[in-house]
This record gives C-alpha cells, structure tokens and sequence, in this order.
C-alpha cells in the first residue's frame, strides 16, 4: 500500500509529517492503518481524507470509492 499527498501527489512513508483539516500538525508513526502522532505525543485518528491522503490507485476526490458502492447494490 502506498500512501500519496493529495496535494502534490508525494509519497508519504513513516516519520513524515501530515496536517489534518484542522491545522494540527501531525508525524505518521504507521501507514496500515495510517496512525499519526502530535507534537504532545497524543495519538490523532481520524480517515485518510482527514490527513490530506489517499490510496495509490484509488481516487483522491472520493471518500467512497465506486467499489464498495458497486458491490452495495450488486448485492
């Protein structure tokens, strides 16, 4: 699994640092699953969209990707 930037479509790997929507500034501990860390060390969750990431392959516009919602009605 590779995680991207949605802004400039850079490779995020372990120990870079991410901001959430929110503006807090963030240090990728882990990618799968993405966990971050702030700089009080407290533990910051929250989806890929938050941090400004995405899937290699999947879409950086969509929450949702058309896979699941595909699979939902096909079922």
């Amino acid at each position: 699994m590779t995680l991207l930037r949605k802004s400039n479509d850079a490779p995020i790997k372990p120990g870079d640092i991410v901001f959430t929507r929110k503006g807090v500034r963030c240090r990728v501990k882990q990618l799968d699953p993405l966990l971050c860390v702030s700089k009080d060390n407290r533990v910051v969750r929250g989806s890929l969209h938050e941090f400004g990431c995405y899937i290699k392959g999947q879409s950086p516009h969509n929450s949702v990707t058309p896979f699941k919602l595909r699979s939902f009605w096909e079922d």
